[in-house]
């Protein structure tokens, strides 16, 4: 507990991520109003993440605007809920592409555009290096 309430105090970012429920909407917004006393004076951009939403757009868009008159977040990202990622809990296994896949590259796109570009950055180079390997065995 300590050690998450230093984290918020000295935070530059916060991802917060509640469940796509009635329920986990009331306590990720209870949660929020916690943290939002700790930070540092509310200038810490907060990216919310509502997971596992229902796929009823009526239902999906009453959390959502639920959402959006209770707290004003400076993202909020909708995770849909993903055949894959429960196949890869129950497999141990990764999830290579999906709607969670996607939601997720959106998300980190928005909080960390420098590191997504260093890691673009860094697998190019790989890259050019494979082939540039690959090039000299065949020459």
């Amino acid at each position: 507990h300590g050690v998450a309430l230093a984290m918020l105090a000295t935070a530059d970012v916060l991802v917060a991520v509640g469940d796509g429920s009635p329920v986990g909407l009331t306590r990720l917004v209870s949660w929020l109003a916690d943290a939002h006393r700790i930070m540092a004076g509310g200038s810490v951009p907060v990216h919310v993440v509502l997971d596992r939403l229902p796929t009823d757009r009526f239902r999906k868009g009453e959390l959502v605007a639920e959402f959006e008159r209770c707290y004003d977040a400076t993202s909020l990202t909708l995770i849909p809920d993903d055949a894959a990622v429960r196949r890869a809990l129950w497999d141990g296994s990764l999830v290579r592409r999906g709607p969670f896949v996607d939601s997720m590259r959106a998300l980190a796109d928005l909080i960390a555009p420098l590191a997504v570009a260093q890691r673009s950055d860094r697998w190019a180079r790989r890259r050019d290096r494979a082939r540039d390997r690959a090039a000299s065995v065949v020459s």
